[in-house]
């Protein structure tokens, strides 16, 4: 039987499990960058695409949030299906998700 998805808790706890793991050698090893980078720690890239492919998980995961349909029993939950609204014609909460988003 194929592995079952890991759920976002699941998610989150493996993410703190490896910041925590990774924490002790932020003491004894340094990694370089801007100003200070040498050779020999990584592939030396373009600070400006750099930065781009930094940011770039940030907008793709708030549009594919708005575009996939989250909730099977409803079909107008994303976006993409005409989600804007709730049925009292207040905002969905995706835009307004969306908009503190393009706020911030």
């Amino acid at each position: 039987a194929p592995p079952s998805a890991m759920t976002p808790s699941q998610a989150a706890s493996a993410w703190a499990a490896a910041g925590l793991a990774a924490f002790p050698f932020l003491f004894f090893v340094s990694a370089p960058y801007g100003k200070l980078a040498r050779d020999g720690w990584g592939a030396p890239i373009d600070g400006r695409l750099g930065w781009f492919l930094q940011e770039l998980p940030s907008p793709l995961a708030l549009v594919t949030s708005l575009m996939v349909n989250h909730r099977a029993d409803d079909p107008s939950s994303s976006c993409a299906a005409g989600g804007w609204t709730r049925d009292d014609g207040a905002p969905s909460m995706a835009l307004v998700a969306a908009g503190l988003w393009c706020a911030h």
